[in-house]
């Protein structure tokens, strides 16, 4: 009969052994986890763009390019009773032409602040018909501001956010320029 050899000693493979686990955590960390981040990124800017229900095009960005719209039509009413030199009818022109313009999230957000603020400000000062004229104008801006504020892109961001800024994610963020998506207020 054989004899039952001697058991295998795995001595001189532990170096190698964490050597595979360092590379492997290290991978995980600083590969899988920047593609997950800007995966989740990318996924909340889609739905800033397009919003979450396919075929239907309803989105932050859509109301925000409507929103812009209805702030110039509101303008033009409104610059003949109030004069084109006013700050608020100013505000509603350069913010539109903000949102019309912009590239990023973050700028068409800030816009929007301005041209909800605005909007109130030189609707309350008008009177007479170019009050009528400008109300089918400010309505429209009131809706979109009230539509823009319950679009889940906000529920997509703050989970991003939340996700961007606990550890580790945070560090790989910042070393792989991985920003905050903006939210109301930020």
């Amino acid at each position: 009969m054989a004899k039952n050899p001697a058991p295998v000693s795995f001595k001189e493979n532990t170096r190698l052994g964490a050597l595979a686990l360092i590379v492997c955590v290290l991978v995980s960390i600083f590969v899988l986890g920047p593609v997950k981040l800007s995966g989740a990124r990318k996924e909340a800017v889609n739905v800033f763009r397009n919003g979450v229900e396919e075929g239907i095009t309803v989105s932050v960005y859509t109301d925000l390019i409507a929103m812009a719209e209805n702030a110039n039509r509101l303008a033009n009413f409104a610059s003949d009773q109030l004069g084109e030199d006013n700050q608020d009818i100013k505000i509603l022109k350069e913010s539109a032409k903000k949102i019309l313009d912009a590239k990023d999230e973050k700028t068409m957000l800030m816009a929007y602040s301005d041209i909800a603020l605005a909007s109130d400000n030189v609707y309350t000062r008008l009177t007479g018909s170019a009050k009528d004229d400008a109300k089918g104008a400010y309505v429209n801006i009131d809706n979109y501001v009230s539509t823009i504020k319950r679009d889940s892109y906000f529920a997509y961001a703050d989970d991003f956010n939340h996700k961007r800024n606990g550890f580790p994610a945070i560090i790989l963020a910042g070393l792989f320029g991985i920003d905050e998506m903006p939210t109301l207020g930020k």
